[in-house]
């Protein structure tokens, strides 16, 4: 099944606004790169391909939690960040 743009919109907003943005997203991340992508391809596919590749990247290296910047695992007892998991990666559901 293919992620919509606006599914991969939606499962972004939740997983940053509820536990917090990426770990380290100024640097393995590198924003700036994909910003480019965006911009020379200004399309929904484009940027649901990024949203997804950002969502991965969260489940990869943790999150920065609400209120601190130490590096925190997903809370997969969430069943909101279990389904996001296996939406945009099922190979990283090894809890």
């Amino acid at each position: 099944m293919r992620v919509t743009y606006e599914q991969a919109l939606a499962d972004r907003d939740y997983l940053f606004s509820e536990y917090g943005p990426a770990s380290d997203m100024t640097g393995a991340w590198i924003e700036g790169d994909h910003l480019e992508e965006l911009i020379k391809n200004p399309t929904k596919a484009k940027a649901r391909d990024i949203l997804s590749g950002l969502i991965c990247y969260w489940f990869e290296t943790g999150h920065d939690g609400r209120n601190c910047y130490d590096k925190t695992a997903p809370d997969m007892n969430d069943p909101k960040v279990a389904e996001i998991a296996e939406r945009h990666n099922p190979a990283y559901i090894a809890t």
